[in-house]
């Protein structure tokens, strides 16, 4: 009887443990991101597009701390001060210049 007990606890866990390795993870996803500004409202400005690292048709001032020259300006760009630069107002800072 003490036999068969240990017996049945040492198949159970036997089974146990082999459940729980053949748990597997899904595989991570293949497809590849597409290259950057694909997704891109495209202003039609290859600055302002390179510039617009999330995409979203605005730059933010995280998105131009890289250029210290727009970076210094931004507030002066910023003509609704609403946080972010539109290619509106970048068309007219750029006219400006």
């Amino acid at each position: 009887m003490k036999n068969m007990l240990w017996k049945t606890l040492i198949v159970g866990l036997s089974l146990a443990v082999s459940a729980a390795f053949a748990q597997t993870t899904p595989p991570a996803p293949t497809k590849e991101t597409p290259p950057k500004n694909t997704m891109s409202k495209g202003t039609g400005d290859a600055s302002f597009d390179e510039l617009d690292s999330n995409n979203d048709g605005f730059l933010t001032k995280d998105e131009v701390l890289g250029n210290p020259a727009i970076a210094q300006n931004f507030s002066r760009i910023d003509k609704n001060g609403d946080g972010k630069i539109s290619p509106e107002e970048w068309k007219e800072f750029g006219h400006k210049k």
